[in-house]
């Protein structure tokens, strides 16, 4: 076996508070830094929309691969990626139905907004447009569609 000097350990406690931590993967995008709004927002409207149109292009994608052997082979990558585009934003906002992960945000935005409140310094920095962010969610530039 391979000797390596150089890892990173594995810690089973898990970083403590302000540790700085490193991620292995790219997700492409984090919602970390969203409030409570914006993530109602995005778990009510934008992510059902998405699981719509992923669940229509992925048995539409079938459909038309069923056909043939050359329709199933053109899209094969499409489906496949539209089939864990779906299982991506099913389990997204099934942890964001779920009570105690909601709870442990809204905790984690309370305890924001708390420290901001007594900290001139930090609500020197949060307003005027940062305390709007925090107020209400961002438009996310689309008109609602009913299904």
């Amino acid at each position: 076996p391979a000797k390596i000097d150089n890892f990173l350990k594995w810690n089973s406690k898990g970083p403590s508070d302000g540790e700085l931590t490193f991620v292995s993967g790219s997700p492409g995008r984090t919602d970390r830094q969203e409030t409570i709004d914006e993530l109602a927002d995005r778990r009510d409207r934008e992510v059902p929309n998405w699981l719509r149109m992923f669940n229509r292009r992925e048995v539409m994608l079938t459909a038309w691969g069923q056909r043939s052997f050359e329709n199933a082979r053109r899209c094969r990558d499409d489906l496949f990626g539209d089939q864990n585009n779906r299982k991506r934003y099913d389990g997204y906002v099934a942890a964001l139905f779920d009570p105690e992960i909601w709870s442990a945000i809204e905790a984690r935005e309370k305890k924001l907004r708390d420290a901001i409140s007594r900290d001139p310094k930090l609500r020197s920095t949060t307003e005027p447009a940062g305390a709007q962010r925090l107020g209400r969610a961002s438009p996310r530039g689309y008109a609602r569609r009913e299904p």
